[in-house]
């Protein structure tokens, strides 16, 4: 019984499998596709293929029509039969090779063999066009062997084996050329317009077309995951709660400091792209192409060359983003006031600083000399003992999503704050505020 039930599975799969077969089959056979004729260009020996015309002003790339032009995936091959070259061989060229000496007999016999197989290749080239256009000197070792143990039938069929290895290297040389032509003028598309894919122009206002200001997203991986991710971006990239991060302090670091602040940029883009209640939109404010900071950028944050990556980049100041002087509040832990809610109408403002060896209160005395108001966390209020160290920027940045959430400061320090920077008391600390605050919510919505 169970043999039959095997039996059955098996049948049942060969049948599944030979629809799909022939589905795909007929699919192949209904699947039309259009003529086209191509031109041979006799200085270069390459074939005109159809030119793809990439307009900057558009937002995908436009195929102009014309009918005496083939794909680009197209190889003529009967244009590279009537145009190819033939070598000129000669029984002397493989002497060294074959280590052939003609004073001894058996030097004699293969000198013959080789001037055999010559002369059934020149016969070859008159007969039929699958001859390959020169014979390498292990081609040439082969077949002497095979006309010495078989007949000049089999180094035929050697040579049409031969030609065919030719024909398919050509026709890889020859794709992968027009590949990389392609590639080419799209990374040139690319970097000459970076804001190709983003909602906003070089000035700062939003366009409207195709993935860009408009209701459907550009999804460019497969992955559902990754897709969500990129939805919701452009949603709060075009509606969402400003973040600014603030690159003008690069004159003030050293190189070693630079790749460690370009570290936590990355580990922030990161936090931010997985936020799944709400992520911020984020803009890079006052990085210049001649900073050093926007070449090391890159490196860390590969991000930065897909696509997708829903951050406003600009080289202006933040005060002159169309942004009220009012809303920006910038991020300092040497200010006095303190932050006791979220305001989620305000626009955060933090420094891209890594303060290893520059001086302290920076980035209070910025906010002073602009004018604007400035907020710290409460880590006293909710830690018995002080920290560890300081918060990194991907820290702060988490602990704003939390809020930006709805969670509470207990849960947003527990949360981001890593545990060897905090004293075991603290940690306790926390936890029994967190168990307090859910106790609590959970009491009211049972009386409610």
């Amino acid at each position: 019984m169970m043999r039959s039930g095997y039996k059955l599975v098996a049948l049942k799969h060969n049948l599944v499998g030979a629809m799909h077969r022939s589905f795909l089959f007929s699919a192949r056979m209904t699947c039309s596709r259009p003529s086209s004729s191509t031109t041979i260009d006799s200085q270069e020996q390459r074939f005109y293929v159809q030119e793809i015309t990439l307009d900057p002003n558009k937002d995908g790339l436009s195929m102009q029509p014309d009918m005496e032009a083939s794909k680009a995936e197209t190889f003529d091959k009967a244009a590279w039969l009537a145009n190819r070259q033939f070598e000129v061989l000669k029984p002397e060229m493989y002497y060294e090779s074959l280590q052939v000496d003609t004073r001894d007999s058996k030097g004699l016999e293969l000198a013959q063999d080789i001037a055999c197989v010559l002369k059934i290749y020149e016969t070859r080239k008159k007969v039929s066009e699958r001859t390959p256009t020169t014979l390498s000197p292990d081609d040439m070792k082969t077949l002497v062997a095979i006309l010495r143990e078989e007949s000049d039938a089999s180094v035929m069929r050697y040579l049409r084996i031969l030609f065919g290895k030719e024909f398919g290297r050509v026709k890889r040389e020859y794709l992968h050329l027009v590949r990389l032509q392609e590639m080419e003028k799209r990374r040139a598309l690319y970097s000459n317009n970076p804001y190709r894919y983003s909602p906003w122009d070089e000035e700062g206002n939003p366009v409207y077309s195709n993935w860009r200001n408009t209701m459907f997203t550009h999804i460019s991986n497969p992955s559902r995951r990754k897709g969500a991710a990129v939805s919701r971006l452009r949603k709060e990239a075009l509606f969402g709660q400003s973040f600014i991060v603030d690159f003008s302090w690069d004159p003030y670091m050293m190189r070693q400091e630079r790749i460690i602040i370009a570290k936590r940029i990355e580990k922030l883009y990161q936090s931010n792209r997985r936020a799944r209640s709400g992520p911020f939109n984020l803009v890079f404010a006052n990085l210049s192409p001649q900073s050093t900071i926007s070449s090391i950028l890159p490196l860390h944050l590969q991000s930065l060359k897909r696509k997708d990556h829903m951050v406003n980049i600009t080289n202006k100041h933040y005060l002159h983003l169309g942004i009220p002087k009012e809303k920006l509040i910038y991020l300092t832990p040497d200010c006095d006031d303190v932050m006791e809610e979220y305001d989620h109408d305000a626009v955060y403002v933090m420094a891209a600083l890594c303060d290893v060896f520059c001086p302290s209160k920076m980035t209070l005395q910025r906010a002073i000399d602009e004018g604007i108001m400035m907020a710290k966390f409460p880590l006293e209020k909710y830690l018995t003992h002080v920290m560890n160290g300081t918060l990194c920027t991907d820290e702060v940045f988490g602990i704003l999503l939390e809020l930006k959430a709805g969670r509470s400061w207990p849960e947003a320090l527990y949360r981001r704050i890593p545990e060897y920077k905090l004293h075991p008391h603290s940690i306790e600390r926390l936890k029994e505020q967190c168990y307090q605050l859910r106790h609590s919510s959970y009491s009211d919505t049972n009386i409610l």
